[in-house]
């Protein structure tokens, strides 16, 4: 079963505002089900026949550490744990895979070139006029 995380992590997402030497901790989870088979984008489940059943778990544990004000560390830890229980691709006969493990880990940089101050009066002074 091929399995991809298809989003950024939430450390990724949310980014980082943090003081010199302070610290963010998170958990982040999401949950995929599926029970329909689809040739293309057209669904060819059979009519009160679901022959599947797909349910796919991914953890996201991160940190971020700020260095500086403008500078910071991200670690990302993503673990995954999928299971398919189907009777189509085994003859009938229904049976259960599973498959688990920790993904890609990331270590991200980050740098802030400018200031919030900075942005708001000399790049976009419109928005205070």
């Amino acid at each position: 079963m091929a399995v991809a995380d298809h989003a950024l992590s939430l450390s990724a997402q949310i980014g980082s505002y943090l003081e010199a030497h302070e610290w963010q901790v998170g958990v982040g989870y999401r949950w995929e089900h599926a029970d329909r088979i689809y040739r293309g984008t057209q669904d060819v489940t059979p009519p009160g026949f679901s022959p599947l059943s797909d349910n796919i778990h991914f953890i996201d544990l991160f940190t971020t550490y700020a260095v500086t004000k403008r500078f910071d560390l991200s670690l990302d830890l993503p673990f995954i744990y999928a299971q398919r229980t189907s009777s189509v691709e085994n003859e009938l006969n229904e049976r259960t895979a599973t498959t688990g493990g920790l993904g890609d880990i990331r270590l991200d940089g980050s740098v802030w070139l400018l200031t919030l101050a900075a942005i708001l009066t000399e790049i976009l002074p419109w928005a205070w006029a």
